[in-house]
C-alpha cells in the first residue's frame, strides 16, 4: 500500500510543482502589473502607436540596401518571441539524491509532462509576438499572405528544433541503450531557468534569496562630496539610498526618456497632452521612488540615527524632489523648445505642484 501510494505522489509530482510555480507568479505578477505600471504601459503604447502613424508609408531603409528599419523591428519582435518558451523542469537540487533510484520514472512521465507542457505554449506565444510583428512586415513590403504564412511556419520550426535539442540534452545514453537523466544538465538547467524568473521579478518586488541591487556609482562621488552631512543629515543620507539603489533611479530614468522621447511627437497634438505626460510622469515616479523609503526603513540604523519617522519621511520627500525637479525641468524646456511655451509652463508648474503635494 505504502509503495502505491509513493508511485500516486510520483504520479502527480510535476504537476504540483507546476502548480506551485503558477501560484508564485500570479502572486508576484498581480505586482508587476499594478495601476501604475499599467499607465506607464499605456504611455509606451501610445508612443508606439505615435511613431507608428507618423512614419507609415515611408521606405525607412538602411544604407540603401533592401534593408529597412520595419524589416528589423519585424525580426526584433520574433527573435524575442523565440526567446520565451522553455523546458521547465522544476528540478530541485534534493532529486538528485531522493530520485535517484526513480529514472525510469522520470525519463518515461515527468520529463515528458514538462516538454508537453512547453508544446501546449509554444503556439499561442509564438502566435503572438507573430501578429505583433505583422504590421511591420506590411510596411517593409512583406504583404502575401503566403509570405507571412511561411515566416510563422519557420518560426515555429526553429522554436520546435530548439525545444527538442534542450529535452534531449536533459539525457544521456548508456551501453545498453536505455535513456537516464542527466542530472547536472538538467538541475543546471532548472536553476538558471529560476534564477532568470526570480531575477526579473525582483526588479519589481521582494523575491526570497533576491537582494536589492546597490551600485556605487562612483562617477557620482565628486558630486556627493559636495553635499556634507553636517547640513541636513536626513536629506543627505535620503538622497544617497535613491542615487545607490537600483531599482528605484533606474526605472525613474527608464521613464523620463521615454517621455523625452515621445514629446516631440506631440507637436500636432492638443496642448492638454504634453502637460498630461508631465504630470504622468510626476506621478509614476514618486509611486516608483516611494518603495525606496520602506526598504531604506527595514534598515536598523535609520530609526536609530533619526528618532523621528515623520522627519524621516519628510527628508525623503525634499531628496525625491531634489532629484526629479531637474528631470522635469528638462521635459518643460523641451516642451517650450519644441511645442508650446503656454503648455510648457503650465506643465511645468503643475508638475512641481505634483512633486510637491504628492506625498
Amino acid at each position: 500500500m505504502m509503495a502505491d501510494n509513493q508511485t500516486i505522489e510520483l504520479a502527480k509530482l510535476y504537476d504540483q510543482r507546476f502548480r506551485r510555480q503558477q501560484k508564485s507568479n500570479q502572486r508576484y505578477l498581480k505586482l508587476l502589473f499594478n495601476d501604475h505600471f499599467m499607465i506607464f504601459l499605456f504611455i509606451a503604447f501610445g508612443a508606439a502607436v505615435l511613431l507608428y502613424e507618423r512614419y507609415a508609408g515611408q521606405a525607412l531603409r538602411l544604407f540603401h540596401s533592401f534593408l529597412s528599419v520595419w524589416l528589423l523591428l519585424a525580426l526584433l519582435l520574433l527573435l524575442v518571441g523565440l526567446r520565451l518558451g522553455r523546458i521547465m523542469t522544476y528540478l530541485e537540487e534534493a532529486d538528485r539524491l531522493f530520485l535517484i533510484g526513480a529514472d525510469g520514472f522520470l525519463v518515461s512521465h515527468y520529463l515528458k509532462k514538462a516538454r508537453r507542457q512547453a508544446m501546449l505554449w509554444l503556439f499561442p506565444v509564438q502566435l503572438l509576438f507573430f501578429l505583433a510583428a505583422c504590421p511591420f512586415f506590411w510596411q517593409a513590403g512583406v504583404k502575401s499572405t503566403w509570405q507571412l504564412l511561411l515566416i510563422l511556419f519557420l518560426q515555429l520550426s526553429v522554436k520546435t528544433f530548439s525545444l527538442g535539442q534542450s529535452y534531449r540534452r536533459l539525457f544521456h545514453q548508456s551501453s545498453d541503450g536505455s535513456l537516464t537523466v542527466n542530472w547536472s544538465i538538467a538541475q543546471q538547467q532548472a536553476a538558471e531557468q529560476q534564477n532568470r524568473r526570480d531575477r526579473f521579478f525582483s526588479l519589481f518586488a521582494q523575491v526570497p534569496q533576491q537582494v536589492a541591487t546597490v551600485k556605487r556609482r562612483a562617477y557620482l562621488d565628486l558630486l556627493l562630496e559636495k553635499l556634507p552631512f553636517s547640513k541636513a543629515p536626513e536629506q543627505q543620507l535620503a538622497l544617497r539610498i535613491l542615487l545607490r539603489y537600483e531599482g528605484g533611479l533606474t526605472l525613474v530614468l527608464r521613464q523620463w526618456l521615454l517621455v523625452l522621447f515621445l514629446l516631440p511627437l506631440l507637436e500636432k497634438q492638443a496642448a492638454y497632452w504634453p502637460i498630461a505626460f508631465l504630470l504622468a510622469f510626476c506621478y509614476l515616479a514618486k509611486r516608483q521612488l516611494w518603495p525606496v523609503f520602506h526598504r531604506g526603513e527595514a534598515i536598523l540604523w535609520s530609526p536609530l540615527l533619526f528618532a523621528s519617522q515623520k522627519k524621516r519621511r519628510m527628508a525623503f520627500h525634499q531628496a525625491m524632489n531634489w532629484l526629479l525637479c531637474p528631470l522635469v525641468v528638462v521635459l518643460v524646456l523641451e516642451t517650450a523648445v519644441l511645442i508650446s511655451f503656454p503648455a510648457a509652463v503650465a506643465g511645468g508648474i503643475l508638475g512641481l505642484l505634483m512633486l510637491q503635494v504628492f506625498r
